[in-house]
């Protein structure tokens, strides 16, 4: 039979045209009038995430209400019927596929949802393709004749390498699939390399999302709408008078300087991240130290007693100067006598070498040790659910030297700091980050400012600011959601930070 003049198909690829429509109804048909009429519920297609989570897992008294189940008793006719439909929806460019896919993983499993996907998506591809060369290609060549004799021409010019470039356009999400099927007979695309692209291409998608059912990836991002009140408060969900309840319900860690624990609202607060920036020798290591020491003051003497994280980035830690502030520590202890009184009851719990053991000390030598440090953390919290303070010495020295990339620099620090404020959330304790000076051009001169600039302070909840008035030590609170800027004094001596008094000489630490 010839053309007709006016339609680009001749009747004998019009009749085949109409036979794969045909051979697909029949197949819906067979399908459909072989079950019980009970059943025919179950040939709802889905249409959402839903639909297929209540598909895979619906429950009742019956046994078919149990799709896996049904798909037992009647194998024979969920494989013809689930094919067809893909087949179908493939052949015609209908969307939906994704879901089909989806439900491969509820009713037969991974390995053999993923083979079922890859064989109807590819026979579905295939009559795509053989549908288009039969109407498209003609209905093309009819009205833009030239521009598809270029393409063509440009596909013949490429043919040895033609298979590479499918397969690219097969794995990644450069253009839709139902374009590759329908442009790929038009521009002469030979339809074995269409065939060996489409069945290898389709592989890790279609184990992507045939998986994200086998192990029960969809399931867990459905199940949250079902959770109880409960359950949804573990996740996240939290009432503001929680909150509030919660913070004031936290025991703050003392300084060792009343004064500072006064503008500090008792102390260094918890499940807060903390920055305490200023010059070299204003006293960062030495605040840090007794910070690690103060957060194991027994409950008994109204602190923690917990345990602490040290962070040493530049070798400042010294264990002699550390037991020195812990004998301080003791000492202040003894001097009121209802704690006398508690160290008679138990002789141990003050004893300086029971303090040293409590601080968990990590030594870090570069950048990369560090990032692995605070990965760690994660594991170790979880195995030592005493710490309540982390204290990082500095956190931005390996930074400043070995990181020329400072947009990776910016990012790195901003996933570092994430952590570190989850930790402090999730495990109730005290982050307290030491940071250094750097030096910064304003208005014609040279001021100095704490490293990384305004970008990363907006990565720590509270900022103090270390510096010499006089010669007096002061520490000023820069930056904070509920605590108003002010500043106290405060000194190093030689039993760790305390109150600045007026017969009391400032001892500078080297």
């Amino acid at each position: 039979m010839g053309r007709n003049s006016k339609f680009p198909l001749s009747r004998c690829e019009v009749a085949a045209a109409v036979g794969v429509v045909a051979s697909l109804g029949l197949g819906l048909a067979a399908v459909y009038f072989s079950m019980p009429s009970s059943d025919y519920s179950f040939l709802k297609l889905p249409r959402t995430l839903e639909d297929i989570q209540d598909l895979r897992s619906r429950e009742g008294m019956n046994r078919r209400d149990n799709l896996e189940s049904y798909t037992s008793d009647y194998t024979i006719q969920v494989l013809v019927g689930y094919c067809t439909v893909y087949i179908f929806m493939q052949t015609f460019m209908i969307p939906g596929t994704i879901f089909m896919s989806l439900l491969a993983g509820a009713l037969f499993g991974v390995v053999r949802g993923v083979a079922l996907v890859v064989f109807a998506a590819t026979a579905g591809a295939s009559s795509c393709y053989f549908l288009s060369y039969l109407i498209g290609r003609p209905l093309v060549f009819s009205l833009w004749p030239d521009k598809l004799s270029f393409f063509q021409k440009q596909v013949a010019r490429r043919r040895e390498k033609l298979l590479n470039y499918m397969l690219f356009l097969r794995v990644t999400p450069t253009l839709p699939n139902t374009f590759i099927n329908v442009a790929s007979p038009i521009v002469d695309v030979p339809y074995h390399i269409f065939f060996l692209a489409t069945i290898i291409g389709l592989i890790p998608a279609a184990y992507v999302t045939v998986r994200s059912f086998g192990v029960e990836v969809l399931p867990e991002l459905l199940s949250i709408s079902s959770l109880s009140t409960c359950e949804k408060k573990s996740v996240g969900a939290q009432t503001a008078w929680d909150m509030l309840s919660e913070e004031q319900m936290q025991k703050p860690i003392t300084t060792g300087c009343e004064e500072l624990d006064t503008i500090l609202g008792g102390g260094i607060q918890c499940k807060a991240v903390t920055e305490i920036g200023g010059i070299p020798g204003i006293g960062k290591t030495q605040l840090g130290i007794q910070l690690a020491v103060n957060v194991q003051i027994p409950v008994q003497y109204g602190g923690l007693g917990g345990k602490a994280v040290y962070i040493d980035t530049e070798g400042s830690f010294m264990v002699e100067r550390a037991h020195q502030i812990i004998e301080g520590c003791i000492a202040d202890l003894f001097e009121n006598f209802e704690h006398r009184k508690q160290s008679l009851v138990c002789p141990d719990i003050l004893q300086p070498n029971s303090f040293l053991a409590n601080i968990f000390y990590f030594r870090i030598c570069s950048y990369t040790e560090q990032i692995a440090a605070v990965n760690y953390l994660e594991k170790f919290l979880e195995e030592h659910q005493d710490v309540n303070i982390i204290v990082v010495d500095s956190i931005t020295f390996h930074f400043r030297r070995d990181f020329d990339d400072l947009a990776m620099r910016t990012r790195v620090l901003g996933g570092m700091s994430s952590k570190l404020m989850r930790f402090a959330k999730k495990h109730n304790l005290a982050v307290v980050l030491l940071n250094q000076v750097t030096t910064k051009f304003v208005d014609g001169s040279f001021q100095l400012t704490l490293a990384l600039g305004d970008s990363w302070s907006h990565a720590c909840t509270n900022r103090i600011i270390l510096y010499w008035n006089g010669n007096e030590r002061h520490a000023y609170i820069d930056k904070s959601p509920s605590l108003r800027s002010a500043s106290a004094p405060f000194q190093v001596t030689s039993k760790g930070i305390r109150n600045v008094t007026s017969n009391c000489k400032r001892v500078r630490m080297m």
